[in-house]
């Protein structure tokens, strides 16, 4: 029993710090682009007219580039990553994104897709992008670059690279659209009938089991189904009553993430996680979560635990927004007829958060790893940073 235990914990740190490698050299861009595009939607929310002004307009471009075209970037480093060509990672990025397919926000607010038949006619399937998904894209790439080293041991070297390539992307890009879509569609389908029923839970349960699951879901690239309540709310009542879950959940993750910088020994995962924790309270997640809370079990849990307890909270009060687009901290701006108790379910969750990720969050066993990867010096021994790390995250 104990071996298979310390078994599955390996697996999950395996697991973890795969991830770690494909998200970590994206932090820069994700933590650049979350914070400028953080504060342009609260300015916007706020003051409606600034979003016609010219500069306003070039800085939400810059800011919003790296996250419509996240998968592109996730793919590019997910196939270096699992040992494959990262050019052809990218243009899977691309074809799942491609603009002849209806983005997948559009499909969450109820647009229809185009359809095609797929495996000679046995179903359909819609033409829906994989904008805001993560887990899907990784899985295609990790597909991708199985098929690519199968076909470069098997292809004669003198036609490798016409029929390599040709073959890992038309096989590949099939699969993303013939079998990991329709499956993770299914999910979705569920999900938005699971979380419709959570939220209609006394006592604010369900708003609280929809806060702690808010993280894993969007692990699992499932959570623009989440848009659809919220338009689904506005359209009903004219109050989005699951934005306070999911910016409870989101403010959670940055207190996680906060909690691990200001205890970790490591300079360079201090700066890293300072700055990530900052996008996240202000309604962007993605740099903290796949940057570092996903990385450290206990980080990410205590994020969960946060977000159900604030979730919790907001389903008690019934706190509820004029909106929807704006998280964090600046969803104050879409609640301003119970800002009070919006800032009371962020200070829960972040406090929950901050409190379980700092007496949970260890770094004992993580740093012989650490040393593991660092690069050897001349003399045999490994090289580190000044303040005595091997550089990693």
């Amino acid at each position: 029993m104990e071996k298979q235990k310390g078994q599955w914990k390996k697996r999950i740190r395996t697991a973890a710090g795969t991830l770690g490698e494909i998200f970590v050299p994206l932090l820069p861009a994700m933590v650049a682009s979350g914070l400028l595009l953080g504060l342009l939607d609260g300015m916007a929310s706020r003051w409606p007219d600034c979003a016609e002004h010219s500069l306003f307009l070039l800085l939400h471009l810059f800011a919003n580039a790296a996250f419509l075209f996240l998968p592109v970037l996730i793919a590019f480093s997910a196939a270096k990553t699992f040992g494959g060509n990262p050019y052809l990672g990218a243009v899977m990025g691309m074809i799942l994104i491609h603009p002849e397919l209806l983005d997948a926000w559009s499909a969450a607010a109820g647009a229809v897709a185009p359809k095609v038949r797929v495996w000679f006619g046995l179903y359909e399937i819609s033409l829906v992008g994989y904008q805001g998904h993560v887990f899907p894209v990784v899985l295609t790439v990790a597909f991708m670059c199985l098929v690519e080293r199968r076909l470069h041991k098997i292809v004669p070297e003198a036609l490798d690279l016409l029929v390599t390539p040709l073959v890992t992307i038309v096989l590949t890009g099939y699969l993303a659209f013939a079998l990991i879509g329709p499956v993770f569609g299914l999910l979705e389908h569920g999900l938005l009938r699971l979380a419709e029923r959570l939220l209609q839970l006394p006592f604010g349960v369900g708003a609280g089991i929809a806060g702690g699951l808010y993280a894993p879901a969007v692990l699992f690239g499932v959570h623009p189904v989440y848009h659809a309540l919220e338009i689904g709310s506005l359209g009903r009542d004219g109050w989005n009553y699951w934005m306070p879950v999911a910016a409870a959940a989101t403010v959670a993750q940055g207190a996680a993430c906060l909690a691990l910088g200001l205890k970790t020994d490591l300079a360079r995962r201090r700066a890293a996680a300072i700055p990530a924790a900052a996008s996240a309270f202000l309604g962007v997640t993605e740099p903290a979560f796949f940057g570092l809370n996903l990385r450290f079990f206990w980080v990410f849990a205590s994020g969960c635990i946060g977000g159900f307890f604030g979730g919790l909270l907001a389903g008690v009060l019934r706190v509820s927004a004029n909106g929807y687009g704006v998280t964090g901290i600046t969803g104050i701006l879409l609640t301003p007829h119970c800002a009070g108790r919006y800032m009371l379910v962020m200070l829960v969750a972040a406090t929950v958060a901050f409190m379980f990720s700092w007496f949970l969050y260890r770094e004992e066993g993580e740093r012989p790893a650490a040393a593991l990867d660092a690069p050897r010096s001349e003399n045999g021994g490994r090289k580190g940073n000044d303040d005595g790390t091997s550089g990693n995250l």
